[in-house]
C-alpha cells in the first residue's frame, strides 16, 4: 500500500501488489481529504417513500433473488428488511445482522446500501449479477446506526445512495 501528501494536503492512496517480475498490479486507488460540514443535509423520508411506492420487495424475496443470481449472502450479510420502489429510485431499510459496536461507518451496513439497488434493475431476479467497481465520493456525517435507511436513486447513468437514520 501506498500513501502520499499531496500539495492541498490530500491523501493519495494504492493498494498494490509486487509481482515476483517486480511489477505493481493495482487494486485500488484513491484520493482522501478531511472536509468540514456544517450540517448533513436533510431527507425527506416520507416523501421518498411515496415517491417509490410502486412496489415493496421483502427481505426474502430480495436474498431469494441474489441466490438466483449465483450470490450466496450468508445471515450476517443480509441487512436489507424491506425495498420500495420507485422510478429510478428505492428506498431501503436496512438492519445490521450482526453486533455493532457504535463508531464510524459500519461496512456491513455500506454493503447493504448497495446491494439495495438490486431494486433500481427492472427484472432484477432473472438478470445477471452486477456490482458497482467505483465510487466516486464519500460524504461521512455521523456514524451508522444499527438501523438505518438507504435512498439509492440513478441520476445520469450514475448511481447515487444516501444512507440516512431515522
Amino acid at each position: 500500500m501506498g500513501l502520499a501528501v499531496e500539495k492541498d494536503e490530500a491523501i493519495r492512496f494504492d493498494v498494490y501488489r509486487e509481482t515476483d517480475e517486480g511489477e505493481e498490479v493495482v487494486y485500488s486507488e484513491g484520493r482522501a481529504e478531511l472536509l468540514t460540514e456544517k450540517a448533513p443535509p436533510l431527507v425527506d423520508l416520507s416523501r421518498i417513500q411515496q415517491a417509490c411506492g410502486q412496489k415493496e420487495l421483502s427481505r426474502e424475496a430480495v436474498y431469494k433473488a441474489f441466490a438466483n443470481m449465483g450470490i450466496q449472502y450468508g445471515e450476517s450479510h443480509r441487512g436489507i428488511e424491506r425495498i420500495y420502489v420507485g422510478q429510478e429510485e428505492v428506498l431501503a431499510r436496512l438492519t445490521l445482522a450482526s453486533p455493532w459496536v457504535h463508531g464510524g461507518l459500519h461496512p456491513g451496513m455500506v454493503d447493504a446500501a448497495i446491494q439495495a439497488g438490486i431494486g433500481l434493475q427492472e427484472g432484477f431476479d432473472q438478470r445477471q449479477p452486477s456490482v458497482p467497481f467505483a465510487m466516486e465520493e464519500v460524504a461521512i456525517y455521523r456514524e451508522t446506526q444499527e438501523a438505518m435507511w438507504a435512498w439509492v436513486r440513478r441520476e445520469d447513468g450514475q448511481v447515487t445512495i444516501v444512507l440516512c437514520d431515522d
